[in-house]
């Protein structure tokens, strides 16, 4: 699997590459894909990244899950969501 992020004035992020069958849990969703999409946001965006960001996700359990939420509740707010 391959996960881009692009912003509307044309800025993209490094491709995140993960391997062929490896299943995507909460566990490699957070630390694979979240985390690093979070840095490259408040390097891009600033400290009040959360405010220019709309940041959506689909049903998948990895984005589901009680530890994902937690996650984008700490490094989002409810700004963010």
């Amino acid at each position: 699997m391959v996960f881009g992020l692009i912003s509307l004035d044309g800025g993209a992020m490094s491709p995140t590459l993960i391997q062929p069958g490896i299943k995507i849990s909460f566990k490699v969703y957070e630390g694979s894909i979240l985390g690093p999409v979070i840095m490259w946001l408040q390097t891009r965006c600033g400290p009040d990244f959360n405010r220019k960001v709309l940041f959506t996700q689909g049903g998948a359990p990895g984005h589901t899950s009680n530890s994902t939420q937690a996650f984008l509740m700490e490094n989002l707010g409810r700004e963010g969501l």
